[in-house]
């Protein structure tokens, strides 16, 4: 594969990833079955730039956090994953890669992308003034400093001629001025697309009419069912229904009709409707009468019943028994504190009791002079 090609793989295979739902060996290893990668080394280069950039994720934040920061203006928010495979690149493989190698893979590129990108990641003071304080927050600092630092600043001198030719192809933008070896940059071609009009419905069909089809296995109706005389069968069932109404017929005549209270008149008169109302209505107040009223009992000897009241036994329950000694233990405790009282205060309070007795009396033979005047 072409430089290019490897980079916009590289950024597919990370951006596709998703750790929730696979491992990253499987992830790559499908994603590698899915473009059909023939050739081994642009697997391996695809796998090993994934892999470094999962790997130090923290180092390449630092790294495109201090490039948006400083050229916000100068790069795109898109170009984000673009930005970190080549901070990969730069800061870790630069030396394995080798300059020529890593002068095709940022000459493949937009021009005015690579030269923001070269002149700031190739800047003593960018590195000292921007990253390394971030840097030593992650990694130790001897290693920022022997390995991070002055691996870029080591290679400066090399790649001083790629930041030389991008600045050139980014001041001319000229289509022409294109060296063996780089990439033009074609720009994609409109394609006519036709409308998406909206297509009929199909002609819905009719539904086919079902066909009967008699069943094989049903039995075929007998003739007798149409011809009385065909086996007699409807002429034995004629004869059994007349019997059986005979012998209810005959049943229902030699029982006894039963008797109701209402169908039975009074022993006494024979009374018509409508006649002797007022008789009745007067003999039935009577009854009534006789009835409910109350005789008073004749006591010869009252004594005995009180005797015998009084020596009737009261049966308490635990109840009434618990009652009984709650009220005596009230009142003793009542009498020990008045008790209590008079010996500690030397006095009781009847003297205050007939002092107010005295008042209101006082007071009441006061009102009722006044209103007699």
């Amino acid at each position: 594969m072409k430089p290019r090609e490897l980079v916009e793989h590289c950024i597919e295979a990370y951006t596709s990833f998703n750790s929730k739902k696979t491992t990253i060996d499987a992830h790559i290893e499908l994603y590698l079955t899915k473009i059909d990668c023939a050739d081994e080394g642009d697997g391996v280069f695809i796998k090993q730039v994934v892999y470094g950039c999962i790997r130090f994720k923290k180092l390449n934040k630092v790294v495109l956090t201090a490039l948006y920061f400083k050229h916000g203006t100068e790069v795109s928010r898109e170009d984000y994953h673009l930005y970190m495979i080549y901070s990969y690149l730069t800061l870790i493989r630069l030396e394995d890669m080798g300059v020529p190698v890593f002068r095709k893979f940022v000459l493949a590129q937009d021009s005015l992308k690579m030269f923001v990108w070269m002149t700031f990641i190739f800047n003593s003071q960018t590195l000292n003034k921007w990253m390394k304080e971030e840097w030593c927050r992650i990694y130790d600092e001897q290693y920022v400093e022997d390995e991070l630092i002055a691996r870029l600043l080591r290679n400066l001198p090399e790649v001083s001629d790629i930041i030389e030719r991008l600045r050139e192809l980014a001041s001319t933008r000229d289509e022409d001025d294109v060296r063996e070896g780089e990439e033009k940059c074609k720009l994609p071609t409109t394609k006519v697309v036709p409308f998406a009009l909206s297509k009929g419905k199909p002609r819905s069909i009719p539904e086919p009419i079902a066909i009967p089809i008699d069943n094989p296995y049903k039995k075929p109706i007998p003739k007798s069912l149409y011809d009385a005389a065909g086996d007699g069968t409807i002429l034995k069932v004629e004869e059994a229904r007349k019997k059986a109404k005979e012998e209810s017929q005959h049943k229902h005549l030699t029982s006894k009709a039963p008797e109701f209270e209402t169908a039975k008149l009074p022993d006494k008169k024979v009374v018509r409707a409508g006649k002797f109302r007022e008789a009745l209505s007067e003999e039935a107040e009577k009854r009534l009468e006789e009835e409910t009223r109350y005789v008073t009992p004749h006591i010869v000897n009252p004594a005995r019943a009180l005797g015998a009241a009084d020596k009737a036994a009261v049966r308490l329950n635990a109840a009434a028994v618990l009652r009984e000694d709650a009220l005596l233990r009230r009142k003793q405790e009542e009498e020990a504190k008045l008790i209590k009282q008079y010996e500690s205060e030397l006095r009781d309070d009847s003297e205050y009791y007939e002092w107010q007795a005295k008042m209101r009396d006082r007071d009441e033979r006061k009102r009722l002079e006044e209103g007699e005047q």
